[in-house]
């Protein structure tokens, strides 16, 4: 049996305190903090051990929503020794397709260098095979649904892979992302979710073939 998507917005950013969209690349504030450790706590009843990989987006608040709400189900090889994660525990990827979508500051990614000095065991790999931080090609706002295309076609095989193996409990995949290119995934200008909250996805095909969260 397949598995399915888990969709999920960061935590509250300092550029969402005042709406400041000239803050780069901002991180989480204490009450974004706080929502992360709490969307773990609320996930965690419905059984996190099936969650094979987390996609999230590589800015600095997807990230630290990431780090956070997951302590408990990521491999302990993306943390420090001693700081959180788990044996044997889930796949973390950073993909710059989930960045959000506008050009300002608060929405351009940082440089790998300076990342990787915030955050010593992760993967940054993905993010060098892109023109990342710069907002070009894919990561053009103007190619938005066509970026949203990609994501949703990768995602699928993930989920593809991992329901080959039937031994394999880990069959979902969380995605973690932004609230402006969540409505590209779903189709849907309407839709929303408040910070560090999920809802549960299944990968649907319209009519005329253009993929979607549903």
């Amino acid at each position: 049996m397949a598995g399915q998507v888990i969709l999920i917005r960061h935590g509250h950013g300092l550029h969402n305190v005042n709406d400041d969209v000239s803050i780069p690349d901002p991180r989480l504030t204490l009450r974004g903090e706080r929502q992360s450790v709490q969307l773990g706590q609320n996930i965690a009843p419905l059984g996190t051990d099936t969650i094979g990989t987390i996609l999230t987006s590589p800015l600095r608040r997807s990230i630290h929503t990431t780090l956070l709400a997951f302590i408990d189900v990521i491999d302990e090889g993306f943390y420090l020794k001693g700081e959180g994660g788990i044996v044997g525990g889930a796949d973390l990827v950073l993909d710059p397709y989930l960045q959000e979508v506008g050009d300002q500051p608060c929405n351009t990614g940082s440089a790998v260098v300076n990342l990787k000095n915030e955050w010593l065991n992760l993967d940054f790999s993905t993010l060098k095979e892109t023109p990342w931080p710069l907002k070009k090609d894919l990561f053009s706002p103007a190619n938005r649904k066509a970026r949203a295309q990609k994501v949703l076609g990768d995602v699928k095989r993930r989920i593809d892979v991992l329901a080959q193996v039937p031994s394999n409990m880990r069959k979902d995949v969380i995605v973690v992302t932004h609230g402006g290119f969540i409505q590209d995934l779903t189709d849907d200008e309407s839709f929303s979710l408040e910070f560090a909250s999920s809802k549960g996805c299944t990968i649907m095909k319209k009519q005329g073939g253009q993929l979607i969260l549903k």
